[in-house]
This record gives structure tokens, sequence and C-alpha cells, in this order.
């Protein structure tokens, strides 16, 4: 009997054995995968067990979000919205790291010949975000140890990479396929990270992000306004006029937070013009590479990567919100053809007693598009309003 049980135990050690052996190969094998081929080559593997998600069901996933889209006056929809304030991002179980974080995700994909690009990336983007998540923060435990605390700078710091990683792997996977399948479309990329009260956001192309935050307004500035929109009739003038006085009023400015990437901006036309590119300024048109692309840098592209155009974003710090910040907007350029960002601030509602407003608050994401259809625009139009709770700034 005691020999049995001697057996028993054996047998027991060696089966323990052969299963850490396999798990820790196949973790090793993973990582492997990760270091040659990103994102894709990970979820393309049998051995690593990861798997998409449910956010490549839905051609635009909002949750939580305030968005809307319109085709306006082209002739396909090729605008992507991805919106999810809630994606939970595991940093658990390993050297005290033992907390999911809640990361607010808010990211505008404005596709251009064809919806391909805008449509993979708006697809991919929230399991590679989460994919690359996981293995920066295991580079980071392996190599220096990882402890978490109340000091939350080295998890902002790998979600920074994180978004850095995807974006690029996103580009990959798209010149990839389109390479496969023959297509030419690109995308812009603008994405907006929220975190405990702060935010930080990448761009690629001219999509555009901006804060509406409340500040005072001069009588100086009141007259220029009334005079800017006599002329303007942004909104058709829906609300009725009425004597501001000298009291002190309050309005919400406009902060934007991305750089528009058009190839007459002095560091991209001599990035593009050093690859051997050039750029073309014509009368009645926007500067464009090679006289066909309007934006320096672009997911996808991929004729276009030959001369210059890139899809590396520029990234912002992460910065706090404060109690001035009302509203996170994230939008396609198509809204930008008649308005401005200051325009767009000017229609959201500053709940402020000292509001100054010479019209009617758009209440909801549509208003701004059927406003900026209106004044003219030709393009696809998409947009997120996020408004800034005080739950949602830091403490």
């Amino acid at each position: 009997m005691a020999v049995i049980k001697v057996i028993l135990v054996i047998f027991a050690l060696f089966l323990l054995c052969a299963l850490l052996s396999s798990t820790t190969t196949s973790v090793s094998s993973c990582t492997a995968y990760y270091n040659d081929g990103g994102a894709a080559a990970v979820f393309q593997s049998p051995e690593c067990g990861w798997s998409m998600s449910y956010y490549g069901v839905s051609k635009n996933h909002t949750m939580n979000c305030q968005s809307a889209t319109l085709q306006g006056r082209r002739d396909y929809q090729e605008d992507r919205i991805l919106c999810d304030l809630d994606v939970k991002i595991p940093f658990s179980a390993k050297n005290g790291l033992n907390q999911d974080m809640t990361v607010g995700i808010a990211a505008i994909f404005d596709g251009h010949g064809g919806s391909e690009a805008s449509e993979m990336a708006s697809r991919l983007f929230i399991d590679f975000f989460r994919l690359h998540t996981h293995f920066i923060r295991e580079e980071i435990v392996d190599k220096f140890g990882y402890s978490h605390s109340s000091d939350q700078k080295p998890a902002l710091d790998i979600l920074k990479e994180a978004l850095v990683r995807t974006i690029h792997d996103i580009d990959y996977k798209v010149t990839k396929e389109a390479s496969k399948f023959n297509f030419d479309s690109g995308s812009t990329a603008t994405v907006a990270l929220l975190v405990d009260g702060q935010v930080l956001v990448a761009g690629v192309g001219d999509s555009k992000a901006l804060l509406c935050s409340e500040k005072p307004i001069t009588q100086q500035e009141i007259e220029d306004y009334i005079a800017s929109y006599e002329h303007k009739r942004i909104n058709g003038g829906k609300c009725p006029r009425r004597d501001y006085g000298d009291a002190e009023w309050t309005h919400l400015s406009a902060k934007e937070l991305t750089r528009d990437h058009h190839p007459d901006r002095d560091d991209e036309r001599l990035r593009i013009e050093s690859a051997g590119g050039f750029v073309t300024f014509r009368r009645y048109d926007v500067p464009r590479v090679i006289g066909q692309l309007a934006v320096s840098r672009a997911i996808g592209d991929l004729r276009y990567k030959p001369y210059g155009v890139i899809a590396e974003p520029e990234v912002t710090e992460w910065q706090p919100l404060d109690l001035n910040d009302k509203f996170l907007v994230v939008s396609s350029d198509g809204i930008f053809e008649r308005l401005n960002p200051q325009n767009v601030c000017d229609l959201l509602p500053n709940p402020s007693r000292k509001a100054f407003k010479l019209f009617s608050s758009c209440q909801d994401p549509e208003c701004i598009l059927e406003i900026a259809f209106e004044e003219g625009s030709s393009d696809n139009l998409s947009v997120i309003v996020i408004p800034i709770e005080a739950s949602s700034r830091r403490s």
C-alpha cells in the first residue's frame, strides 16, 4: 500500500512538472510571437489563447457615449466611431499589481478612398490595446519588478505606450491586408484616453480632439462674437438676441488637443520631400501629397507610404481635467469645413447662470452635425461629445 502511495505521488509530481513546463513553453512561445509580429501574430496563434472580443461585431461601437455620424453629401459613409467609457484593463496578480483600471476610450477613424482602413481600425483597436497593455506590463515586471501603488504614473505610462503600439500594429495589419486584397483606402485616427480625471490624446491625420472649458469672456470678446456670428449666422440665429450689458459672463472656450497632419506643415512637408515625395499647392484646392492625398499621416494608404506618409501618432502627455472643463469633443474633419473648434464649443450647453449665449444650445451631437451640414460641409460628419462630470475629474 505504501508503495502504491509513493508511485501515485511520483506520478502526480510528474504531471505537475509537465504542466508547468508546458505552460512556461506556451508563455515563452506567445511572447516570441508578440516580439516578432505584434498583436496580430498573437491573435492568430492557437498557442496563445487570445481571441477577439465582441468589439469587432458592429460597425460603430459606442457605450455610455454621446455620438452621432452623418453620411452627408458623400456617396458613402467612410467614418467610423469607437467610444466606450468603461473599458476594463487588467493590472492584476503579479508583484502586487492587483487591480483593474477603468479606461475611457473615444476614437474617430475618418476613412478615405474606401472604408476598409477605418473599419478595420475601429474593430481591432480595443482588443489590440488590451493585448499591448498586457505584454508591456509583463515586460516591465520581468525586467524591473513593479508594484501597484497610489502613484499611477507607471500604469499611465503603460497605457500611453500601448496606445502607440496599437496604432502601429493596426497600420501594419491594414497595409498587409491592402497588399493582399488590393485596396487603397486609408484612415485618420484620433484617440482620447480618459483615466481617473486625466486625458491623453493621440492623433494621426486631421480628425480633431478638443476640450470645451468654461472661462470668463470680456466685453470686447462679446462684441467680437456678435459681429462674427451676425456675419456667419451659425444655427440660423434661433435664439432671440438680448442685451448683455456690463455684467460678467462666461463661455465655453475651445482648446485643441491635436495638431492636423497636413502636407503643408513645415515638418510634414520636409519629411515627405526627404522621402522622395512632393507637395502640390493648387488654387482652389488643399495641399496634397504628390497631388493626391490631403493628409500627411494616415493608417493604411499603402500607395503613399513610399512618399513619406506615416502612421506614427503625435501623442500628448497626460493632463488633469479641472472644474472648468465641461466637454471633451472628438470629431472628423468634415465638421471643420464650415465650423471652427470655437464654433463647436459655442454650440454646446453651458450650465452656468452667467453663460454667454447668442443662440440656443445643441442638446445632442446630431445637432452639431446638422448645423455643419447646413453650413455646407461636403464630407462625412462624425462627432463624439463627452460631458465631463464632477466624478470624472481628478480629485
